[in-house]
């Protein structure tokens, strides 16, 4: 049985330097960028990552904020957690 090789969700970053000073915080951008991918709504054509890990007022647990842009033209804005 062959598998089929899927090409993954192209992932940017709302500030394009984030995570990106040390080693340690470029593992955390790999890192962010793997989950915001395994967390993506069916459909999803491009994910742009709002904020690395941070909590907020409205949500206390440490999580990502991403924008996932589907193939229907919509867009949708997830908390991603660690």
């Amino acid at each position: 049985m062959t598998r089929r090789k899927t090409n993954p969700i192209p992932v940017t970053w709302n500030q394009e330097d984030a995570y990106t000073s040390t080693s340690g915080k470029r593992a955390q951008r790999q890192q962010i960028e793997t989950l915001v991918r395994w967390k993506a709504p069916h459909g999803t054509v491009k994910i742009v990552i709002y904020n690395g890990w941070h909590d907020s007022r409205s949500d206390f647990i440490n999580h990502a904020t991403a924008d996932y842009y589907l193939r229907d033209g919509g867009m949708v804005r997830y908390h991603v957690y660690q």
